[in-house]
């Protein structure tokens, strides 16, 4: 084995890097499933989707992440041989999560777009495919209890064993798990997911130029529909760009067994991997206006509750009331008359609006309050 290391500049950049991968994964994750939480327009099926991907990279920012940051920085593994064994399990098991709800995500398009009437994925099989995927994920990541330890000196976290054991017996089955993730995470879900998405933008295509030449007579498929499936084919694409340099490299391994963990090469390959979590979140709000809405809402929601608080009297609020939005308007109106201004209350105001302007027969009835819904 050669004795490679990580130049010291790019241990500082890779380390200043990864701290903001993981503060944004971890923020805008976070975010996702806040905004589709309180949003009653995103609670679609395809979100339900988002939400699983945004949990499958929220534990990676958790478990994975951190663990990573401090081996880049100190180029050593410090955490023991069980975290070593965890904290690669849940990689490998959120990678697959996410792929296999990646490809759930493009079948449910495929059948939404090309036929809409002849299938539909509700809710309650979304959720089944959702722990279907989990379920399946945890099993493909379970191996790595075995094939994942510490090294003679307990200071790096060893992949497959393939430098530590002298015995071609235990080699063969890790190049084979190797093989084997590499084939269901990377191959058959891209090829499904590449043919899926080709699909659907040759049936929009189509559509197109019959709008063109039937103006009246086509029915096109929604602009709205065909943003949304931008924005998953792009994010599906991501990700297996970003992680396919650390698959590839484990085939390298498997093959030439010379690379050491904290090389260059696997120290960039390993943060651009996880660099698809903090690109996820940032895809949803580039691409998607309810999303942007919904985190303009929240990041401004403890501003509103001050302004209500200042602006309200409210003693009791209703059922429905919690549930729409409260709305004011200001006792004391402006307005001029004859070149002089005055103040008038609300009541006051409405009510002349009332018999003068509009010729109502009645005044407005007195009312203290002030508040709408």
């Amino acid at each position: 084995m050669e004795s490679q290391s990580t130049p010291a500049w790019l241990v500082i950049f890779v380390t200043i890097f990864g701290s903001l991968i993981w503060i944004v994964a971890f923020l805008g994750n976070v975010l996702v499933v806040t905004v589709i939480k309180r949003s009653r327009r995103l609670q679609s099926t395809t979100n339900f989707f988002v939400v699983s991907l945004a949990f499958s990279d929220i534990t990676t920012c958790v478990f994975c992440i951190p663990y990573a940051l401090v081996s880049t920085a100190t180029r050593k593994w410090i955490f023991g041989s069980f975290m070593c064994q965890f904290s690669r399990f849940l990689q490998v098991a959120t990678l697959a999560s996410v792929v296999a709800v990646i490809l759930c995500i493009s079948v449910d398009r495929f059948y939404t777009i090309i036929y809409p009437l002849s299938f539909k994925i509700t809710r309650s099989k979304t959720k089944r495919l959702i722990i279907a995927s989990w379920g399946v994920s945890l099993c493909l990541g379970s191996p790595c209890f075995y094939f994942f330890r510490n090294g003679p000196d307990n200071d790096i976290c060893y992949q497959y064993f393939l430098r530590t054991s002298e015995s071609s017996l235990e080699i063969v089955p890790a190049a084979m798990y190797v093989f084997l993730l590499t084939f269901i995470i990377m191959v058959i879900p891209g090829v499904i997911i590449s043919l899926t998405y080709t699909r659907i933008f040759r049936h929009i295509w189509t559509f197109h130029c019959k709008k063109k030449m039937f103006q009246r007579t086509s029915n096109t498929v929604p602009r709205s529909k065909v943003k949304n499936v931008k924005m998953l084919m792009t994010v599906s694409l991501s990700t297996f760009i970003l992680w396919m340099p650390y698959f590839l490299l484990l085939l390298v391994e498997v093959c030439i067994q010379s690379l050491n963990d904290y090389s260059a090469v696997w120290t960039i390959a390993v943060w651009i991997a996880f660099s698809s979590s903090a690109l996820k979140p940032t895809l949803y709000i580039v691409y998607n206006s309810n999303f942007r809405r919904g985190c303009k809402e929240i990041c401004c929601s403890s501003c509103l509750k001050c302004y209500r608080k200042e602006n309200y009297a409210i003693t009791h609020a209703t059922k429905l009331a919690r549930k729409h939005r409260i709305g004011t308007i200001s006792n004391n109106i402006e307005f001029v008359s004859n070149g002089e201004t005055a103040k008038a209350s609300t009541y006051e105001s409405f009510d002349r609006e009332a018999r003068g302007e509009k010729n109502i027969m009645w005044p407005l009835a007195n009312s203290p309050t002030s508040t709408y819904l």
